[in-house]
């Protein structure tokens, strides 16, 4: 049997570009809202505001179908239609379900219910119709399109129940504004080639029930808080963040050269020792012994201590088994360890070699504390790496950079992290090999 392929998530910032694409969405849109008044669906005055985000929703809807035609493997599209979908973006909503209700009443468009069977989800999707490409215009390139350029930042409207509006310090706010702004100029100008072209068309993250597009136009990021400014921080969306590590090196280049990962070692741990003013012991941090570095499987092993010391940090409460969001993720971080290891003894362990720092840093939450540090450090780091015309892209705790210049972006990342914090944390080269 053949299982069909991932819907592509619709990408609600696209904005159309090509005059006849602008065109036919607004002589679409305005008949729809006809169609609306003739049914005699509307019981007042249509506002302004819910007119333009009609005409938004309608835009977001065509243009996603002109970007998976521009695929060209028939793909639907995946979009959100329940009471919450508001919360991602403002484009979804009561306005969008009405302009998808229209289109499909015209024949427009065809809609699947998402549902759940068991551990199985399957996303809401619209399909565009013979009938649609009847009437729209068929697609050119890339450049009929173009990305509405989303907030500097997301996540610091709330504090951490979800319910009153924080407002950051204004001259903070300025600031960081302008400091992302510069880093998406440097962005936008990176002559970044995705094997050889400047598109990587999809990307995909386990367990969820769609795909994410990326073409050339996905290259800014912003600054994701947790809740307030003093929590989080991490640039993301570029679509270098989300590529294997192994495709990375395969496939992107800077100015025509293979690239490295320039990349921050051990750095939670370096920066809780940090702040509390000690020394962090002598060796791999993630070495218990001295000598674990030297077993068969010690990568393996590294990882998993790795991700389970990032996991203390974040945790509330006691942790008392793998960590991760599913039953997969945890089987994930299992697997890792020698058969038979619990996830007790690894607590243990991580707690006998960290012991100077495990009451005030583990299992208190505090992981958001060291991303914002961590996310000032690489904010840093961009800016100086512009500075001195190193083109770079920001990968959490890491850049990328073309292979010549990772010696150079090395030293740059050493100062920044002794000027921040005034610790020394180790920098290592990562080829890919």
């Amino acid at each position: 049997m053949t299982t069909a392929p991932k819907p592509v998530a619709l990408e609600t910032r696209w904005r159309a570009a090509a005059p006849d694409l602008k065109a036919f969405i607004a002589q679409l849109t305005a008949s729809l809202l006809a169609d609306e008044d003739g049914q005699g669906l509307r019981q007042r005055k249509r506002r302004a505001t819910d007119q333009e985000k009609f005409a938004r929703a309608v835009e977001a809807i065509c243009c996603g179908f002109t970007a998976n035609a521009l695929l060209g493997d028939g793909r639907a599209v995946a979009v959100r239609l329940g009471n919450y979908a508001s919360g991602y973006t403002s484009v979804y909503g009561k306005h969008f379900n009405r302009a998808v209700d229209l289109m499909r009443a015209r024949g427009l468009l065809r809609l699947a219910l998402g549902h759940r069977s068991g551990k199985v989800r399957r996303a809401s999707t619209i399909t565009p119709s013979p009938a649609y490409w009847n009437v729209a215009p068929p697609p050119g390139d890339w450049g009929d399109l173009y990305l509405e350029e989303h907030r500097a930042f997301v996540g610091i409207n709330f504090d951490e129940s979800g319910q009153r509006r924080l407002t950051p310090p204004e001259d903070w706010l300025r600031a960081a504004t302008a400091e992302v702004a510069r880093i998406n100029d440097h962005l936008r100008a990176l002559p970044l080639r995705y094997n050889g072209n400047e598109a990587l068309p999809l990307v995909e993250i386990a367990d969820r029930p769609w795909v994410y597009i990326a073409t050339p136009h996905h290259r800014t990021v912003r600054r994701a808080f947790k809740g307030s400014i003093e929590r989080g921080g991490r640039l993301y969306d570029g679509y270098w963040e989300t590529m294997p590590r192994a495709d990375r090196f395969r496939y992107l280049t800077i100015g025509g050269e293979p690239v490295v990962n320039v990349d921050y070692g051990q750095l939670f741990l370096r920066l809780a020792y940090a702040l509390s003013g000690l020394e962090p012991p002598a060796g791999d941090l993630y070495d218990f012994t001295g000598g674990d570095h030297e077993a068969s499987d010690w990568p393996s092993l590294r990882e998993g201590r790795k991700r389970m010391v990032n996991a203390l940090i974040s945790a509330k409460r006691a942790m008392r088994q793998w960590p991760g969001q599913t039953s997969a993720e945890r089987a994930m971080v299992r697997s890792l360890f020698p058969a038979g290891t619990k996830p007790s003894n690894v607590v243990a362990g991580i707690k006998a070699r960290h012991h100077a720092i495990a009451a005030e840093w583990f299992e208190r939450g505090r992981g958001g504390e060291l991303q914002r540090l961590e996310s000032d450090i690489l904010t840093a780091v961009m800016l100086k790496l512009i500075s001195v015309g190193i083109g770079a892209l920001p990968l959490h705790d890491s850049v990328i950079v073309a292979r010549s210049d990772g010696e150079a972006a090395r030293r740059v990342m050493l100062e920044e992290a002794q000027r921040i914090v005034g610790a020394d944390i180790p920098v290592k080269i990562d080829d890919g090999r």
